[in-house]
C-alpha cells in the first residue's frame, strides 16, 4: 500500500476538484457545461484521485487503471497548458477578482497536483510505449466530435477549434489540433519513460 500521506493528499485534492466542478455547475447556467474539456478533465482527475486514495492505493495497479490515470494526468496538464498559452494566460489567483476560486483550482492547481502525483507514484515500469495510443482515444474523440458537429451548429467550446478563428479556416484548426495531439503523445511517452527509470517500492499487499 502507498503511504497514508499520499492517500490523504489524493483524497483532499480529489474532493477539491469535484467540489470545484460542482460549484461551477451550480453557479453557471450553461447547457453546454459538460462539453468543455476543462470540466471533463477536472471531473476525471477528481475521480481518479479519490479512487486512488480509497481503492487503487497500491504502487502496482492493473494496466487498465494506469491507462485511465495516464489519461487523467495528460488531460489535466494539457488543460493547464492550453489555458495558459491560448486562452486566459497565467494569473495570480490571490490578487485578481476576474477568476473564481473554482477556476483557479481547475486551471492552475489541479494540473500541478496531477503532475506531482504521477511523479511520486509513477506508472508501472512494465508499461509498454505502445499504450500511449490509448491516451489518444479521449482527445481525438473530443476533437472529432466538435469538428463534425460544429459544421452544423457553428458552436465550438474553444476558439482554437473554430475554423472561423483562422484566416486559413480548417487548415488552422488541423494545425492547432495536431499540435495538441502531439503534446498528448509527448507527455504520454515522457510519463512512460519516467516510469521505467523511477524506482518505486514493491507492493506486497
Amino acid at each position: 500500500m502507498i503511504p497514508a500521506w499520499i492517500r490523504a493528499y489524493r483524497l483532499i485534492f480529489g474532493l477539491a476538484a469535484l467540489i470545484a466542478v460542482t460549484w461551477n455547475l451550480q453557479h453557471f447556467d450553461d447547457p453546454d457545461f459538460w462539453k468543455y474539456f476543462t470540466n471533463q478533465s477536472s471531473l476525471l482527475s477528481g475521480v481518479v484521485l479519490v479512487l486512488g486514495a480509497l481503492l487503487f492505493a497500491k504502487f502496482r495497479n492493473p494496466f487498465w487503471w494506469d491507462v485511465i490515470r495516464g489519461v487523467a494526468v495528460i488531460a489535466m496538464l494539457v488543460t493547464g497548458i492550453v489555458y495558459a498559452l491560448l486562452l486566459d494566460g497565467i494569473y495570480n489567483p490571490f490578487t485578481t477578482s476576474d477568476h473564481t476560486w473554482a477556476s483557479s483550482v481547475m486551471h492552475q492547481l489541479m494540473p500541478i497536483v496531477m503532475l506531482i502525483d504521477i511523479l511520486i507514484v509513477p506508472l508501472s515500469p512494465r508499461t509498454p510505449r505502445w499504450s500511449v495510443g490509448f491516451y489518444l482515444i479521449y482527445p481525438l474523440t473530443y476533437l472529432g466530435y466538435f469538428l463534425i458537429t460544429g459544421r452544423n451548429t457553428e458552436w465550438y467550446p474553444y476558439d482554437f477549434v473554430d475554423h472561423r478563428t483562422y484566416d486559413n479556416g480548417y487548415t488552422g484548426v488541423f494545425i492547432t489540433s495536431g499540435a495538441l495531439v502531439l503534446v498528448f503523445v509527448l507527455i504520454g511517452l515522457a510519463l512512460i519513460g519516467y516510469s521505467r527509470v523511477r524506482r518505486i517500492p514493491v507492493d506486497h499487499a
